[in-house]
């Protein structure tokens, strides 16, 4: 598929509800806990390897079965010798692909719904004042947080599916491992010179041959979680602006970020590319990046509209026939996914707030209330200060995996057990304390 400038397309993601928002409009961003991979053990996860045997030869096999019959009628003034080596390269393309899909069957693919509260059936609207304001704290995070890092596209390459398979073995326990290959040049390069680049999701062959610039990162992520087995677009969106997130690395933060920013843009201003020249300039993002976002526009030119036109007309109907909701998912589809994923996580948030505050307030007045009605007990009073360790202990566990501080957060609720442990080892410890109630 052609990567056009102008076309929508978007990357997106989510994972279990743990994060800071990264740009989002709470300020988190909300990313599948990559520690829960290292806690379990990535040595103890099934691994699979997909070969993308194709991606690896020097040339793109779709470029030869297509140029190959037109080369050999120009240098040997015959079709034949093309038609031979064309068939040849069919017949390997097939084969590479083949292969792919049989590995993939055993991949477990993540289930959106339940894992992240949308998929590409299930998408509830954003409110226009909530997307306002999204632009404008995406635009604030990224002028704060602006980084000129760069890598060759080869490394850049490594670095991104390095994140993209922690990712997603973080939630299925599965190490899923493709090819890194990127290529720089395809025929296409020649067609359709205002494309950013082409991808070929059955064979698994990438080839980004403009400067993409902030967006590379997010490009290369979405078109590997194909190569993973992820082939509708709102999917491989999902998990490649997610991975990014989740890596911590300012420029892939920034990539993903720019990336969200770029498909809420496109929401608001359609294929009006005036309005989106004047919303990216009433941003006032940094120089830098505004002048990335700005050629993102079509090039000028009589038949690059139409042509254009015409490819996401059938890009379009491709999605739709594949099950998914046409060329739409990548911008709206992409920026509704994320604000139900953040809703659903904020809802989580206050729901647990308010449900620890009933009870601690219900605990403070309990044990009031008891010795009022002399009804105090020793039992009473242990149970009592072991529900608020074990309280204290869940919330703790529950503000470190949603993110909102480290590890270190746990010490506050594993106090108790491991002054249980110590009196193991210092017995003088075991000795009943006097009663107060500042305990």
């Amino acid at each position: 598929m052609a990567m056009a400038r102008g076309s929508n397309r978007a990357r997106a993601g989510g994972g279990r509800r743990r994060g800071w928002l990264a740009g989002s409009v709470s300020g988190a961003v909300y990313v599948r806990d990559r520690a829960s991979a290292h806690r379990t053990g990535f040595e103890d996860m099934r691994t699979i390897r997909i070969p993308n045997e194709a991606t690896y030869l020097p040339v793109s096999l779709t470029d030869v079965a297509i140029a190959a019959p037109l080369l050999t009628r120009i240098v040997l003034g015959t079709t034949l010798p093309g038609m031979v080596l064309q068939a040849a390269a069919m017949v390997l393309y097939a084969g590479s692909a083949a292969q792919d899909w049989y590995e993939r069957l055993g991949v477990r693919r993540i289930a959106f719904l339940p894992e992240f509260g949308a998929d590409v059936r299930h998408l509830p609207p954003v409110p226009s004042a909530a997307r306002q304001n999204e632009l404008r704290i995406l635009a604030e995070r990224l002028n704060d947080g602006y980084t000129e890092d760069a890598l060759p596209l080869a490394e850049l390459a490594h670095r991104v599916d390095d994140h993209l398979i922690d990712y997603i073995a973080g939630i299925t326990d599965q190490r899923i491992e493709t090819s890194k290959e990127v290529r720089n040049f395809s025929l296409v390069a020649l067609v359709f010179p205002f494309a950013l680049g082409v991808a070929d999701i059955l064979s698994g062959d990438i080839a980004i041959f403009q400067d993409t610039g902030v967006f590379a990162p997010h490009i290369v992520a979405h078109e590997f979680a194909h190569r993973k087995g992820y082939y509708r677009e709102l999917d491989a969106q999902a998990l490649a602006y997610l991975a990014l997130t989740a890596s911590g690395e300012p420029m892939m933060v920034q990539s993903a970020l720019c990336e969200r920013l770029h498909r809420n843009i496109r929401v608001l201003s359609g294929e009006d590319e005036a309005a989106f020249d004047r919303i990216v300039r009433d941003l006032r993002l940094r120089d830098e990046l505004e002048k990335q976002f700005l050629r993102l526009r079509p090039a000028p030119g009589l038949l690059v509209p139409l042509i254009a036109d015409a490819m996401r007309t059938l890009y379009d109907l491709r999605m739709r026939v594949t099950g998914q909701n046409g060329i739409g998912d990548y911008d709206e589809g992409f920026t509704r996914f994320l604000h139900a994923f953040e809703t659903s996580t904020r809802a989580l948030l206050w729901f647990c707030v308010v449900v620890a505050t009933l009870v601690l307030i219900l605990d403070g007045v309990d044990g009031s209330i008891a010795r009022r009605r002399g009804e105090a007990s020793e039992f009473g009073a242990r149970f009592d200060m072991e529900t608020d360790a074990a309280l204290m202990l869940v919330l703790a566990l529950l503000v470190w995996m949603l993110d909102r501080a480290g590890a270190w957060v746990l010490l506050a609720g594993a106090w108790r057990y491991l002054f249980i442990a110590a009196t193991f080892v210092l017995p003088s410890l075991r000795h009943p304390l006097p009663p107060s109630t500042r305990r």
